[in-house]
């Protein structure tokens, strides 16, 4: 299954960080192709079995989902950010 995933990912001062780490990992080794699309992420190095795309703000998040909805047809669509932002991102 593909899987693009939307949340924070900031390695610091984030829990969002170790819910995205820990169930996009474990979905990669189930065998799903996973992107996600990270706000905070500075294009650090990282060894996990998902690629991950830095998103800057919530109408770049939005360009970015529309592409890769365009381009790669992602089968879900999980936005795993505080529910005013989930509403922000459904707007």
């Amino acid at each position: 299954m593909k899987i693009c995933y939307l949340s924070d990912l900031a390695f610091e001062g984030s829990g969002y960080s170790h819910i995205t780490i820990n169930l996009c990992q474990g979905l990669a080794d189930l065998g799903h192709d996973i992107k996600v699309l990270a706000f905070s992420y500075a294009n650090e190095q990282h060894h996990w079995g998902f690629s991950v795309i830095p998103v800057t703000s919530f109408p770049n998040a939005v360009s970015t989902m529309r592409a890769i909805v365009d381009v790669w047809g992602p089968d879900v669509f999980v936005v795993g950010l505080d529910i005013p932002q989930q509403g922000d991102i459904l707007d």
